[in-house]
Order: C-alpha cells, then sequence, then structure tokens
C-alpha cells in the first residue's frame, strides 16, 4: 500500500510543481481531470506490480520512475495554457521565484507567509 501513496504523491508532486512553473494556466476541468488521470494511473500502476509479485527494488524504483516521466510529458504536452511549456523551454524558458509566487497567488496561497518560503526557495531567482 506504500507504494500507491508514493506513486500518488509523485503524481501529484509533479501537478503542483506545474501550477507554480507554469500559473498562466486556465480552464476549469483540466486539473479536476489530471487528477483523475493521475490516480488511475498510481492504482493501475499499482495493481500491475501486484498482480506480477515485484519484489526487486531495482524494478521498481524503474517503474516508478517511469511513471513520474509519464506524468510530466502528460503535462508537457497537454498544459491549457498560451504556449505549451514544452515550448516554452525549448525557447529557453526557465521557471523563477517569481512566476513561482504568481502561481501561490493563482491556488489562493499567501506567498510572504513563512510555509511557502520553503516552496518559493526551490526556485532561482532570475
Amino acid at each position: 500500500m506504500g507504494m500507491l501513496v508514493r506513486l500518488l504523491a509523485y503524481g501529484v508532486a509533479v501537478l503542483v510543481l506545474f501550477l507554480l512553473a507554469f500559473p498562466d494556466w486556465k480552464g476549469t476541468s483540466y486539473h479536476p481531470f489530471s487528477l483523475c488521470l493521475i490516480s488511475s494511473g498510481a492504482v493501475l500502476m499499482f495493481a500491475f506490480l501486484q498482480a506480477f509479485k515485484v519484489d526487486s527494488l531495482m524494478v521498481t524504483v524503474v517503474y516508478e520512475a517511469g511513471f513520474v516521466l509519464a506524468v510530466t510529458m502528460y503535462f508537457l504536452y497537454t498544459w491549457p495554457s498560451s504556449r505549451p511549456p514544452l515550448q516554452l523551454l525549448g525557447q529557453g524558458y526557465r521557471p523563477n521565484r517569481a512566476q513561482a509566487r504568481q502561481g501561490l497567488k493563482r491556488l489562493g496561497l499567501d506567498p510572504d507567509s513563512a510555509a511557502a518560503w520553503p516552496v518559493l526557495a526551490a526556485f532561482p531567482k532570475r
């Protein structure tokens, strides 16, 4: 059961990273649909690994990394903004602290709070 929780946490962490790094998203149904997709993918991956009784740590790590890569690629190609993140990153865009602050505001969180500081510190100043 711990593997399922880890997979869900990885997927949600990637979603939060994209919410902060690319705050100019639009739409209201994309994010709930994406959460359902992440949850379904995590449950399917968990069921697959349990059905085949995978006990190898290396195989489990590879499958979990593949899951994170799949979620990341999904968001890179389908993020609802004026330009997809893959195109922005290809043109040299790098998310910084200002975009992360804007993302926190867009989520309704206070970017000046003490709890927001560790999140903002993960992004470069410029």
